[in-house]
């Protein structure tokens, strides 16, 4: 909330691609973490 008061109603659509960008890497990050977790659960048995 105190977000969108500071930038602003105009900026509104900017601040939400950058939310919609840095969940999309975050994601992209847990996935990665999840595919390296199965490699190494591999390796150990």
């Amino acid at each position: 909330m105190v977000l969108i008061l500071f930038f602003g109603k105009s900026n509104l659509s900017q601040l939400f691609q950058v939310l919609h960008m840095s969940l999309k890497v975050i994601l992209k990050m847990q996935i990665l973490e999840l595919i390296l977790q199965v490699i190494i659960f591999q390796y150990l048995e």
